[in-house]
């Protein structure tokens, strides 16, 4: 045996208001099981299409629901509020011909829909039938309506005010980058900026937190603390901007604080000087790194340290740390490529044994005189050559890293950030350690006079002998 449906459908008289209608329909049922037994307090599933024009006509809307019975077997719903599936309900054109009401249940609340009932909708929602069929509405000054949607006209300004915060627009008509002011009375077309520049009317009340110098000269929110002279000169913190400079700040100081590592102060910046303007920055009085310094190169400096791509002089003495007294201590250069000042105290100092090396091997070496290439300055030296030192005493060799050089010309070559060119995993002889020379030559002084005492001492035994 089927299942049967038992239905009443009830259609809602709502309001014919445009904007109020709800695109919905109630509808309720009466369920019997295949006993014919009512559905009482039961969850069933039901499958809703709107049918257009015949009983097998086009589904032009598909829902579905889940729905419960009461203690009648009367199930209530609303068409329109289900689970889609297809078509829009709200789109539904209920001027074009009749329709039909498809009705699919499963009694057993799911989706196996057996009991099929079809009845055509004698009679529409009268305020959905209204709301399809009833003229356009007037949505205004510069806007249109198309169906249910409002479009901007382009030929047409959207909005005509006549008062904004119950103050009167003006009738004037605006020039080219005018905007609105209020003169006092009424918003009026007007100009910022042009001719001299740009000015604000001290005289007023208004605009609190302005800190700029305007035309007024009591009014009190016109602090003097940033002044733009009609030449271009900016003071802050200052009434007379230098006319030397663009900018010029008093003398409470200056902090750039920027968010990120590409905040830049452009040009050249001079602070605590008047002297020159020879240089991109000059300051007269001490300056505070916290971390590292980086100048004419791109590498990243050490956190605490210099790099540079040229010579570090300096004219005074160079000191270590927190000490006072070094001046006149030889720097020497670490295995490690550190310099650091030469220390002979024994709490720096482990492993020590005499020294012992080969004198026929020291006295190998070829003392030269030479010149330096143009592009290192010319000029007449004596010393010695690293790459012959490096064959017969290599410990009196400093080496660097191997690099690539300009020809003959003496000098490294760089890459386009200024970077010396070198040739990863190799090394090169690189200088020689003068100061230790001295140490090898006093150990062969302290041999040779031992020898001399010893032949002095044979000769006076030889006078005696006599």
């Amino acid at each position: 045996m089927k299942k049967t449906l038992s239905f009443v459908f009830l259609c809602m008289l709502l309001f014919a208001s445009f904007a109020q209608t709800p695109q919905k329909m109630s509808y309720q049922a009466v369920i019997r099981d295949t006993s014919d037994q009512l559905a009482v307090m039961q969850t069933i599933g039901m499958r809703i299409s709107v049918l257009q024009g015949s009983p097998s006509g086009t589904a032009v809307y598909v829902e579905t629901h889940t729905a419960f019975t009461n203690q009648n077997g009367l199930v209530t719903l609303e068409i329109g509020a289900g689970t889609p599936v297809s078509g829009v309900f709200a789109n539904i054109d209920w001027t074009s011909g009749v329709y039909y009401l498809k009705t699919e249940t499963d009694v057993t609340g799911g989706t196996n829909y057996d009991v099929v009932s079809t009845t055509q909708m004698l009679s529409v929602p009268y305020a959905l039938y209204a709301a399809a069929s009833e003229a356009p509405f007037n949505v205004g000054t510069g806007l249109s309506l198309t169906g249910n949607t409002i479009n901007a006209l382009t030929t047409s300004p959207l909005w005509n005010a006549n008062y904004i915060q119950n103050i009167p627009v003006g009738s004037t008509m605006p020039n080219y980058n005018d905007v609105l002011i209020f003169n006092g009375s009424a918003w009026a077309p007007g100009s910022i900026g042009g001719g001299t520049g740009t000015t604000i009317n001290c005289g007023t009340s208004f605009n609190t937190n302005y800190t700029v110098r305007g035309t007024g000269s009591s009014g009190w929110e016109c602090t003097n603390a940033l002044v733009i002279t009609s030449s271009g000169y900016v003071g802050i913190g200052t009434t007379s901007p230098s006319s030397s400079y663009n900018l010029t700040i008093g003398t409470n100081g200056f902090l750039v604080n920027g968010s990120t590592t590409t905040s830049n102060i452009y040009g050249r910046l001079r602070i605590g000087s008047t002297s020159s303007t020879s240089y991109d920055l000059q300051v007269d009085g001490h300056t505070y790194i916290t971390s590292g310094l980086r100048v004419g190169t791109s590498s990243s400096p050490p956190s605490s340290g210099i790099i540079a791509s040229g010579e570090i002089r300096t004219n005074a003495n160079f000191y270590q740390g927190s000490s006072s007294t070094g001046t006149g201590t030889v720097m020497v250069r670490t295995s490690g490529g550190e310099l650091r000042p030469q220390s002979s105290t024994i709490k720096v100092k482990e492993n020590v044994q005499p020294l012992s090396f080969n004198k026929a091997n020291l006295f190998a070496l070829r003392p030269v005189t030479y010149n330096l290439k143009p592009a290192l300055g010319g000029g007449s030296e004596v010393g010695l050559i690293a790459e012959e030192v490096e064959k017969t005493m290599p410990q009196l060799v400093i080496y660097g890293p191997a690099r690539q050089w300009e020809g003959e010309t003496g000098l490294i070559s760089t890459d386009e950030n200024g970077n010396e060119i070198l040739i990863p995993g190799q090394e090169e002889p690189y200088s020689v350690s003068y100061d230790r020379l001295a140490i090898y030559l006093l150990e062969i002084v302290k041999e040779q006079e031992q020898r001399i005492n010893e032949l002095e001492r044979l000769v006076e035994e030889m006078k005696d002998e006599k």
